[in-house]
């Protein structure tokens, strides 16, 4: 078995880095997960799970994000695999 590292003085392993760089950009420019929150309408939480975890950001949100940021964070920054289409 292998071990795992843990930190002495909280007890737990070690922080993840943050992977998704375009959301942590989306954040800071629009003042913090609960403006993000606000903007587009989700709850804090599910942008902090986003964050924080290997779950992906639900592609119809993506737009939201991108507009949230007045363009500052481009769709394929958040989900290369999507597409957005405008009319």
């Amino acid at each position: 078995m292998g071990t795992k590292k843990i930190n002495k003085k909280t007890g737990r392993p070690p922080a993840k880095p943050f992977t998704k760089p375009a959301l942590l950009k989306a954040i800071k420019i629009v003042g913090g997960v609960t403006n993000l929150s606000i903007d587009i309408r989700v709850s804090q939480s599910a942008v902090s799970k986003w964050l924080h975890t290997d779950a992906k950001i639900p592609s119809h949100h993506v737009p939201k994000i991108v507009r949230a940021t007045k363009g500052q964070v481009r769709p394929d920054e958040l989900r290369p695999d999507v597409y957005i289409v405008e009319d």
